[in-house]
C-alpha cells in the first residue's frame, strides 16, 4: 500500500516537472523564435541591411529600438 502510494506519488511529480519544463520550453521557443524570426526577417531585407547593421556598430540602443 505504502509503496504504491510512493510509486504514484514520484509519477504525479516527474508530470508536474514534465507539464512545467514543457510549458517553459514552448513559451521560450515561441518567443526566442518570434524574435529570431524578426531580426532575421529585418536584416535580410535588402533595403536595410547596410543600415541596420551600421546603426547597430554605432548605436546599438537605437538599433534594438528599431528592432523591437
Amino acid at each position: 500500500m505504502g509503496k504504491v502510494f510512493k510509486v504514484d506519488s514520484e509519477n504525479l511529480r516527474r508530470w508536474k516537472l514534465w507539464r512545467n519544463i514543457t510549458w517553459i520550453d514552448i513559451v521560450g521557443v515561441l518567443t526566442l523564435g518570434t524574435f529570431l524570426g524578426m531580426y532575421l526577417y529585418t536584416a535580410s531585407s535588402s533595403t536595410h541591411t547596410g543600415w541596420i547593421k551600421t546603426t547597430y556598430m554605432e548605436n546599438s540602443s537605437l538599433s534594438g529600438g528599431v528592432l523591437l
